[in-house]
């Protein structure tokens, strides 16, 4: 005869029961001590055994459905349905010969899709919960329709796992900035007559005329855009005075009277230009590699001046060729440049 598989109480306070899954289908088999179904409580999720054996009938509840404890859920009947259809009908079953067996190609393996509704214990809902994942996530991690707290702490291994992975790979190499060199030829004559008439006749000493250079430079670098930095306009400042070499810093040079220019032997912020003056020695050329600043070198040549201009991004290149070309000239006749 026929056995009523039932909803069972797992609970004091338990009315229902969710069926998290099924392990047996109509037709299979069942012997007594196998598990049939798990069932999802509020606090638990439990393994449902077969009290009898025979064969799995009909299922009246699917995987997911919320059942009131008692009700009947399935069937276990002693035959199978097939055997008790052909008796009911009185016909005689009638075997049908064996078809000739067929090459087949083997099929790809079928990987089961986890359902959005996915069932998990109060434990991984919690773990879940806590470390802000999703139990979706984690039943699609682990192919299963029903999440237990064991697979929520491998899924979070897992992805701490390739996290640590991605952390320890080799950050790319920057690009390397492209900059140009400039060199131009200018009169001399301008340039040495303000020098002698501004930094010597009225006793402004400290000033001299790498600073004069440095001046004019910094307000054409702003006017090309050249310098768009809201920070001061520091320049260091390498002066050859016939004698020996001296280093200043100035900052703004071009915001103020070039007689009240402030000296300093450090520098008060970064320095975005470096200034050599290099005029009255016997250098005529320097090369400085790998420089972290943009650099104006002056040396003489036969009656007047060639200046090196490096440093600056190609990608400003035209505002460069521009800068270069006025620089020259505001070289020649400095003093209608200064204020």
């Amino acid at each position: 005869m026929p056995h009523d598989i039932i909803m069972p109480v797992l609970g004091m306070n338990q009315d229902t029961g969710s069926i998290a899954c099924w392990h047996k289908k109509p037709g299979d088999a069942i012997a007594v001590g196998d598990i049939i179904m798990d069932v999802e409580t509020d606090k638990a999720v439990m393994e449902i055994e077969a009290r009898h054996s025979g064969f799995l009938g009909k299922i009246f509840y699917e995987a997911g459905s919320e059942v009131p404890v008692g009700n009947v859920v399935a069937v276990i009947d002693p035959a199978p349905e097939f055997e008790n259809q052909a008796s009911e009908t009185g016909q005689e079953e009638i075997k049908a010969p064996a078809p000739h067996p067929l090459k087949t190609q083997p099929s790809a393996t079928v990987i089961p899709l986890v359902s959005e509704s996915v069932l998990a214990s109060p434990k991984a809902r919690s773990l879940v919960k806590q470390h802000g994942i999703t139990l979706q996530a984690v039943a699609h991690h682990c192919n299963r329709s029903i999440v237990h707290a064991a697979d929520v702490d491998q899924f979070i291994a897992e992805q701490q796992a390739l996290s640590d992975d991605v952390k320890t790979l080799p950050n790319p190499a920057p690009v390397p900035r492209q900059t140009c060199r400039l060199v131009i030829t200018v009169s001399s004559d301008g340039m040495k007559d303000c020098e002698s008439w501004l930094l010597r006749q009225q006793d402004h000493n400290s000033r001299n005329a790498g600073h004069l250079l440095a001046t004019l430079a910094a307000s054409l670098m702003r006017s090309h855009r050249l310098y768009q930095d809201t920070a001061p306009l520091t320049i260091q400042v390498d002066n050859w005075d016939g004698q020996a070499m001296s280093e200043s810093y100035i900052s703004d040079p071009d915001y103020g009277r070039f007689s009240r220019l402030e000296i300093h032997s450090t520098a008060t912020t970064e320095p975005c230009l470096h200034v050599l003056y290099l005029s009255g020695s016997h250098i005529t050329a320097l090369s400085i590699e790998n420089s972290p600043m943009p650099t104006i070198l002056v040396t003489d040549k036969e009656s007047g001046y060639e200046i090196l201009i490096s440093g600056f991004d190609t990608a400003k290149l035209s505002e460069l060729i521009r800068f270069a070309q006025q620089l020259a000239q505001a070289i020649e006749q400095p003093l209608l440049h200064l204020t």
